[in-house]
């Protein structure tokens, strides 16, 4: 008999039509939630242990969870469900014949499709485990974090679904659903806006204006900011009479489609750690917004009929297979991974990943980061080559955006205008298209860091518009909030930085691109520890990086005292940004070599000149005041610092 769980809300457990079942306790309860949260996901019982019971020793500690899970399992067995399965000291659930809502909030999500979407979110009763209190640092940490990343999953989800909504002309739908997205997001303006069109689509004026009244309130109370110039436009609209709906264009996006992985094991295990890896990719892989990721029973089905990989990816309209294995040979795992292109069958990438097997499951979530991770970038990379071989008439928004990244960061100023003209053929091309926005945000915030100084005012008031525009068409895409974290970092509005580069880590902590450009950030906002682990883990995920990932890179190993590695890092690109030569004359400074602080401090001063100042001869000091405006930082401790490299570095005098 098929066994529900419900862990969005109040958990919840019932076998078939029966009422909920009665947990001996509230341990047992947080037990068979925290192994239904990833079914199929091995689990350590000292990790397990450590999670109910932080207060006992580690023999006592064990011995409650035996206890514990001894209580689950009668419950269990008595009511006829499924019980937990043991082998050594891992402890899982086996996923066959339950239902779950987190598994298939997150299916529905990945799958991108209506119906799913409307079913999973529906079933979002509230807040992951709401109510479920457990004594401890531990639980509630682990609690948080998922209900976090649920939250913003089901925002994903409610925003797509209201896109879709409006789309179609279903105003009656999308006003329901406009409502539960903005319990989740009281501050998401694009949704009190496309409320305004289903009011307007029903004939209900009124509705429409209090639907603004209401956007207006929330966005002074929460961001103390008016409405963006968009929302007041249709308000006006409104109130003159001549407001229309609109449809929104599909979105384009390149699909994938993951095949079940072989597990190749000498002890003739089952295989349910090789799809529990598979689950999580695709759980990973659903947070980049550029991605549509086919549900897994939909890939899995297809291939129990015998299909090849690019029989089906061609069947499901994937435009990418992913197939891998998973060996274990005595002591040692291997994850491989093969990413091929439908049609052509063409091989994009091979990746493998070897671990100790005793390991694998204390760094099992940071290995599958890191091949969802890598995944986004190979295919972002072969979508760009696809999109070179075309001309500009065929280009659609997505190649355009990728296109325009490609040539921001090259050959400027001219890579900053040509990026430029890209995105607006992308916004032409898809007028609600939210990175094109974002792209065009960080295009001009470039464009000011890099050679446009007197042009501030002009440069960062339209990069911090086109990415709140960004952020209003797309909530829950990483991209720009990373963009306007930025933004605001750069016009010393330090505690919105911090918010939306801490939205944009949780919506998605695989983007690379965005890791990078978070690393310096977390660095001036005074945490240049965090800022390591970014800018190293963005390295991991794209071994094949760009230069101005070094770039970024440099400054929190500075920061942190690691002048060495400061210096060995940002040597590997000394000319990735402007100021690249600046911070490694400080770090050489620190180091005590004059002539090599000399040499990074007179080259720095040559660049300014020719890429900031081109048209005018610097004055005295120009060059180190532009340095420190660029890189501004929270605390006085750290910008004292930083002017104190500078001056070893003789650059001030």
């Amino acid at each position: 008999m098929h066994m529900q769980i419900r862990l969005l809300g109040p958990f919840e457990a019932r076998v078939g039509e029966a009422p909920p079942l009665k947990l001996p306790t509230r341990k047992a309860e947080a037990l068979l939630a925290i192994l239904a949260a990833r079914p199929a996901t091995r689990h350590r019982r000292d990790h397990l242990a450590g999670l109910l019971w932080p207060s006992s020793d580690s023999k006592q500690a064990r011995g409650s969870l035996r206890q514990t899970l001894n209580l689950l399992r009668k419950a269990l067995t008595d009511s006829g469900a499924a019980t937990p399965q043991t082998s050594g000291d891992d402890l899982w659930l086996d996923p066959k014949g339950i239902v779950i809502d987190v598994q298939a909030l997150e299916a529905a999500v990945a799958a991108d499709m209506p119906v799913e979407l409307e079913q999973a979110c529906a079933n979002y009763r509230g807040d992951f485990l709401e109510g479920l209190e457990i004594e401890g640092e531990e639980f509630e940490d682990w609690r948080m974090g998922e209900r976090r990343r649920l939250r913003e999953m089901a925002i994903a989800g409610l925003s797509r679904l209201l896109d879709h909504h409006i789309a179609v002309g279903a105003s009656d739908r999308a006003i329901s659903v406009g409502e539960k997205l903005l319990t989740l997001d009281p501050a998401a303006e694009s949704a009190y806006r496309m409320l305004m069109q289903a009011y307007l689509t029903q004939g209900a004026r009124g509705g429409a204006i209090r639907q603004y009244q209401r956007c207006r309130k929330v966005l002074r109370r929460e961001l103390s900011v008016d409405p963006s110039a968009e929302t007041e436009e249709l308000y006006r609209q409104i109130i003159d009479g001549v407001a229309t709906t609109h449809k929104l264009p599909a979105r384009e996006r390149p699909s994938i489609a993951i095949l079940p992985f072989d597990y190749l094991a000498e002890d003739g295990d089952d295989g349910y750690f090789a799809q529990g890896i598979v689950d999580d990719i695709l759980s990973e892989l659903s947070r980049f917004r550029s991605l549509r990721v086919i549900a897994r029973h939909s890939s899995f089905a297809a291939v129990r009929q015998g299909r090849s990989a690019d029989e089906v990816g061609r069947e499901l309209g994937a435009d990418f297979v992913l197939e891998g294995s998973i060996r274990r040979i005595e002591d040692q795992m291997r994850i491989a991974t093969h990413l091929s292109s439908t049609g052509t069958g063409l091989h994009v990438s091979s990746d493998r990943y070897d671990v100790p097997a005793r390991a694998i499951f204390e760094i099992e979530d940071r290995i599958v980061r890191q091949v969802a991770g890598a995944l986004a970038v190979r295919i972002d990379s072969e979508i760009l080559e696809r999109a070179k071989r075309r001309s500009s008439e065929d280009l659609g928004a997505y190649d355009c955006w990728l296109q325009a990244m490609y040539h921001l960061p090259r050959d400027k100023p001219q890579g900053v205008l040509k990026a430029r003209d890209l995105l607006r053929r992308a916004i032409e091309l898809d007028p609600n298209y939210s990175r094109a926005y974002a792209g065009m945000a960080l295009a001009y915030y470039n464009d000011w860091n890099c050679h446009a100084w007197d042009r501030w005012t002009e440069c960062q008031t339209q990069a911090f518009e086109h990415a709140r525009k960004a952020i209003e068409l797309d909530p829950s895409d990483n991209v720009p909030h990373c963009i306007l974290g930025q933004v605001h970092l750069y016009r010393r509005e330090f505690e919105l930085a911090e918010k939306h580069h801490g939205r944009a880590l949780a919506l998605n902590p695989n983007d690379a691109d965005c890791l990078a450009r978070m690393a310096q950030a977390h660095c001036q906002l005074g945490d240049p520890a965090t800022g390591i682990e970014l800018g190293e883990a963005a390295r991991r995920l794209n071994p094949r990086f760009p230069d101005w990932y070094v770039g970024f890179l440099g400054l929190p190993y500075l920061m942190a005292a690691r002048h060495e590695e400061a210096v060995a890092v940002m040597e590997q690109a000394p000319d990735a940004f402007i100021d690249t030569r600046g911070i490694l004359a400080a770090a050489y400074g620190f180091l005590g070599d004059k002539a090599k602080a000399r040499e990074h401090g007179d080259a720095f001063l040559a660049g300014f000149q020719h890429k900031i100042l081109p048209e005018r001869k610097a004055e005295p000091g120009d060059a180190v005041r532009w340095l420190q405006q660029v890189t501004p930082f929270r605390q006085e401790t750290d910008a004292r610092y930083f002017r104190k490299g500078l001056k070893k570095a003789g650059l001030i005098v």
